[in-house]
């Protein structure tokens, strides 16, 4: 990844820091003190890896593409979702309906 996804990829690494189990707090996670129950493991996906994010919310004609191939960024820290980039022209889709 170039250089400037670099604070994505911290801002993913910090993710999976409050979700992974600590020795310090007794194997519980960050996450788990704070919200009280356990997070969960089966959103996880490998930073960089490429994936299919469902376009039909930011598409302005009915005949656009549904979805076309992007590199996985992290996740959404204000939304319910995944990020993912465009190689092609930088932009920076945040969508809940991704294929790995």
């Amino acid at each position: 990844m170039p250089l400037k996804f670099w604070d994505e990829a911290f801002l993913t690494a910090t993710h999976l820091i409050n979700i992974i189990p600590s020795r310090v707090i007794q194997m519980k996670t960050p996450a788990e003190l704070l919200l009280g129950q356990k997070p969960s493991y089966s959103n996880l996906r490998v930073f960089g890896c490429a994936c299919w994010p469902n376009l039909r919310p930011y598409n302005t004609h009915k005949l656009a593409l549904r979805s076309m191939q992007c590199v996985f960024l992290g996740y959404s820290s204000m939304h319910k979702g995944y990020k993912c980039l465009e190689p092609k022209t930088g932009r920076v889709y945040i969508s809940r309906d991704v294929v790995f």
